[in-house]
């Protein structure tokens, strides 16, 4: 793993399940996607497909990544670019996932969610309130001791 060993996990949101870009894929296209979220989130530029700072992935190196064949990967590069799922920086000479920092920010510290929702579980009391569905479990339960009880 590249720079990001503290965090070797991304957000892939549900709504790609509906996503009508995703859709039109091929599954093999489909699971190259997921492929590609998981390089650019290793990469040490991450959103970028990148192995190390100056060597970019190639099809071949994609291909190895998503257990799929090169010629697979050609296809659904092309794909993705034409959905605007990716784009190819000539500059740099690798391919950078399209709207990554809008996505995958870094900052998701759950500690002072934590914190709040401890806070307030040691607030509410230490009883719970009856419910409808308590009462008439006790209802079930006292008729059903009294008749094994009687006989």
């Amino acid at each position: 793993m590249a720079r990001n060993d503290k965090l070797p996990w991304f957000r892939f949101y549900t709504e790609a399940f509906a996503d009508p870009k995703l859709r039109r894929l091929k599954p093999e296209a489909r699971w190259l996607w997921v492929s590609v979220l998981g390089a650019a989130r290793q990469s040490p530029l991450p959103g970028w497909l990148l192995i190390s700072e100056r060597v970019p992935y190639g099809v071949s190196d994609l291909a190895d990544y998503a257990a799929l064949t090169a010629r697979q990967v050609d296809v659904a590069l092309g794909e993705f670019d034409a959905l605007g799922l990716v784009e190819f920086d000539r500059d740099v000479g690798a391919w950078r996932v399209t709207g990554w920092d809008e996505r995958q920010f870094e900052s998701d510290v759950s500690t002072d969610r934590v914190k709040r929702f401890r806070e307030r579980r040691r607030n509410v009391s230490e009883t719970a309130p009856d419910t409808e569905t308590d009462n008439r479990t006790k209802e079930v339960m006292s008729d059903y001791q009294g008749q094994a009880t009687c006989g």
